[in-house]
């Protein structure tokens, strides 16, 4: 696994609950492409925007979707299947127009993800 440097490292501010832009990303001008939430053990989690219908693009992966109208919080996490579906997401508005969608292409494996996931949850919805 390649490390990252020091310097790279920087370009990435302090974390709330409801995620902030990455700097890098607002340096290249990409807006809210690239943001990441903080997990519970303090570890930082770095998401890339997508639109809803290019989840089946993203199989297995870890998804984040938030509300963009309230600063980007969190109001559903979890994986997609082998189809790209969100698992589980029966709790998600029917209006989804102002919900940004998110995933999470840094795990290596299934016990990886499983424990990304579990992380971000404890982080983010434990008082």
């Amino acid at each position: 696994m390649k490390r990252v440097s020091t310097v790279q490292y920087s370009l990435f501010r302090s974390n709330s609950a409801s995620g902030r832009a990455a700097r890098v990303s607002e340096l290249l001008s990409a807006g809210d492409r690239f943001r990441y939430w903080e997990g519970d053990s303090g570890k930082r989690y770095l998401f890339s925007k997508i639109k809803e219908n290019e989840l089946q693009d993203y199989p297995n992966s870890l998804v984040l979707v938030a509300d963009d109208r309230m600063d980007h919080l969190v109001v559903w996490l979890g994986q997609a299947d082998s189809q790209g579906e969100l698992m589980g997401a029966r709790s998600l508005p029917k209006r989804r127009r102002r919900l940004g969608f998110y995933v999470h292409l840094l795990c290596n494996s299934d016990a990886d993800r499983q424990q990304t996931l579990e992380d971000l949850t404890a982080g983010l919805f434990s008082d």
